[in-house]
């Protein structure tokens, strides 16, 4: 039994593991600036009230941490917001596909890809061994990790850069 990536199911729950990455690096980039736009604007302005209290790195860390909690709170009404937004953009991408698989299907050597048994490797052969509805549900819970760990490697380099960028410019800004 080979394993296809002709099936506009699959084509599918790829596209839908990738929309729910983008919409968590979304979520966390979004919150992460706003964070970034409101602790400076606070910290500008609100500082010379607690200067003597606290020194302007403990301000600025403090102000940070406090702000990047409660937008999270309020960011997953965002999140909710843009998973029904790329949602039913995909939903939209899934009928193309079937439309797509139904009219160029009928040329298989150039539209489906089937693996040879010199590519078959033991990941695909231990897939090939459960159901067709069971496959497909091991195939999403695989590509939708994979998304998951690229993007979370991604936006966490980013976010701990705009965090170095943030902490060195709030330093400069109040010596």
């Amino acid at each position: 039994m080979t394993v296809t990536f002709s099936s506009p199911y699959l084509l599918f729950l790829l596209f839908l593991s990738l929309s729910l990455s983008l919409s968590l690096f979304l979520s966390l980039s979004l919150s992460l600036s706003y964070t970034l736009y409101l602790s400076q604007f606070i910290s500008q302005y609100i500082y010379l009230s607690f200067s003597s209290y606290f020194p302007s790195f403990l301000f600025s860390c403090l102000i940070f941490f406090v702000f990047f909690f409660f937008i999270l709170l309020f960011d997953s009404l965002f999140l909710v917001i843009s998973f029904l937004f790329l949602y039913s953009f995909f939903f939209f991408m899934f009928y193309l596909s079937c439309i797509f698989f139904k009219y160029f299907l009928k040329v298989p050597s150039y539209f489906s890809f089937v693996y040879s048994s010199s590519f078959n490797s033991s990941f695909f052969l231990f897939f090939s061994h459960f159901p067709s509805f069971l496959r497909y549900i091991l195939l999403f819970l695989f590509a939708f990790l994979l998304f998951f760990l690229l993007v979370t490697i991604f936006s966490s380099f980013l976010l701990f850069l705009l965090l170095y960028i943030f902490v060195f410019s709030s330093l400069f800004s109040f010596l």
